[in-house]
């Protein structure tokens, strides 16, 4: 059996285990649950959480002492989200935050981390949940505001209290499934109640920032929402192996051919 015959034969059976492990179909729907609690906070005095801190019962965050209308408070209004989200599709939401802000004396929160998680089974078609679940942690800043001219994030008195987003604006996990590559893409739900502040707030509330930053302002005497967000993206292999076989012959097929002339 001559030199070219002998790869074709290694090369085709390569091909054959190459196919055995070939992608499968793109999950096109997942079923997901996202779950939020309060990691951490600071100052570790004056403020108090309703639960066990890192753990699913530490969903409100309270502070200040209060003038009548009672303390400010940072709640999870929906520690847990569970419904679906498509592939290549449109972004799915996650933890509901919203900060209540009465007039305060006293300590004020100055920052926090919402710890997430994230679960994802495969409904189209069906499959395993993927494991581990996805974590993460959202950092924020906060700066309770004095309300007197000039406010920070140029409002009117009474001057809006400030959120900075202090970790990466998009956090992207990903992970592959049936040999198909997917990427998770959280990040704060913007123009819900997300933006990018002015400098002056970014300074204020998060001097690191360099005075530029995302995150939100909140009305005093009101219920100020924030929400996360995250989309999922899929892309299947590309199927080189095919390419890679006729690139071999091709060269087989040159050598054989100068072989033959010499």
């Amino acid at each position: 059996m001559n030199l070219l015959k002998k790869v074709a034969l290694v090369l085709g059976s390569g091909l054959i285990s190459i196919g055995a492990a070939q992608a499968g179909p793109l999950v096109t729907l997942w079923d997901y649950t996202f779950n939020s609690h309060w990691e951490s906070y600071l100052p570790s005095a004056g403020v108090t959480n309703n639960g066990t801190l890192g753990t699913p019962s530490a969903t409100i965050l309270s502070w200040g002492t209060s003038t009548g209308p009672g303390q400010s408070s940072l709640n999870i209004i929906a520690p847990t989200i569970s419904t679906q989200v498509t592939t290549n599709g449109l972004q799915a939401d996650g933890s509901l935050l919203q900060h209540i802000n009465n007039p305060i004396t006293g300590t004020t929160l100055g920052s926090a981390v919402l710890h997430s998680t994230l679960v994802f089974t495969p409904n189209t078609p069906a499959g395993s949940t993927i494991s581990p679940a996805f974590e993460i942690n959202t950092g924020i800043a906060f700066l309770e505001t004095p309300n007197s001219i000039p406010c920070a994030s140029a409002s009117t008195v009474p001057c809006d209290d400030i959120f900075v987003i202090t970790t990466p604006l998009n956090q992207i996990l990903s992970f592959i499934y049936d040999n198909n590559n997917y990427a998770i893409d959280i990040f704060p739900k913007i123009g819900f109640g997300v933006v990018p502040l002015s400098s002056e707030a970014c300074l204020a509330a998060a001097p690191s920032s360099g005075g530029s930053c995302v995150g939100f302002t909140t009305v005093e005497g009101g219920n100020n929402p924030m929400q996360l967000a995250f989309t999922v993206n899929g892309t299947v292999p590309e199927p080189g192996s095919i390419a890679l076989l006729g690139l071999a012959l091709s060269g087989l097929a040159v050598i054989r051919r100068r072989r033959a002339v010499v």
